[in-house]
């Protein structure tokens, strides 16, 4: 299992490519490790189960707390919500267009069309913080965030 987190998303962003651009390059980086399991991915798409490979793939988005004064909880709980959900659709698509480029034929509804990969978008609101409470808009920024979850398989 790969489990790559990106945090640092700011008040009310929730563009995954913006977010992964602010992450470091190079070998061993989150972002180097995403770019491998995209095109490992990529790979298990195009062999379409030739070779008994499989993935599944997770991407669970998160919120800080809404603390604004005069704002209801379940007019909290609806902004968390919705912006845990639209960070991980966001990452979500930037992952369905990244596979997409890596792949020799040309499938562009990978993620209905095969087989061998099962995918699951999941929202959390401010159900799970990094940093409860937070102290600050740094520890904010910690916490809202995308995280992407990979399994892959084969079979004998």
């Amino acid at each position: 299992m790969i489990s790559l987190e990106f945090a640092g998303y700011l008040a009310g962003e929730v563009d995954f490519a913006t977010v992964r651009g602010r992450h470091p390059t190079g070998p061993g980086t989150v972002r180097d490790q995403l770019d491998d399991a995209v095109q490992r991915l990529a790979t298990t798409v195009e062999a379409n189960g030739a070779f008994g490979q499989f993935a599944a793939m997770t991407v669970v988005g998160f919120s800080d707390r809404v603390d604004t004064q005069g704002v209801s909880c379940d007019q909290r709980r609806a902004k968390e919500s919705s912006a845990s959900y639209d960070r991980a659709s966001s990452a979500w698509q930037w992952l369905q267009q990244e596979v997409l480029g890596n792949l020799m034929t040309p499938r562009p509804d990978w993620w209905n069309s095969s087989g061998v990969v099962t995918w699951f978008v999941v929202p959390t609101g401010a159900a799970i913080l990094a940093h409860d409470p937070p102290n600050g808009e740094a520890e904010r920024r910690l916490n809202r965030r995308v995280k992407f979850v990979f399994s892959f398989f084969e079979t004998p």
